[in-house]
């Protein structure tokens, strides 16, 4: 199930990843309380990547040791707070 990329990083935003951006966006992940982790995934600006595909979207959930399935539904706000906390 392909997923826009502005979609992609209002939910990133809204789950606590902070963008730095340079040819890519990378987003890094940090706590409630502010402290950076070692959590990240990046984005491509291109035109050719405003719709994420499947490869992609299965690329970065491995980035985080989650199936494209966990992270798509992460993504969609699917899964319980828990695993918000658990996957990272």
């Amino acid at each position: 199930m392909p997923l826009e990329r502005r979609d992609i990083e209002t939910v990133l935003h809204k789950k606590g990843f902070v963008v730095s951006s340079g040819d890519h966006s990378f987003f890094t992940y940090y706590t409630k309380t502010g402290q950076k982790t070692s959590v990240w995934t990046k984005i491509s600006h291109g035109s050719s990547h405003k719709t994420l595909g499947d490869d992609l979207l299965s690329k970065m959930g491995k980035q985080r040791g989650l199936t494209k399935g966990q992270f798509t539904r992460w993504l969609t706000a699917r899964l319980r707070e828990t695993c918000s906390r658990t996957c990272f």
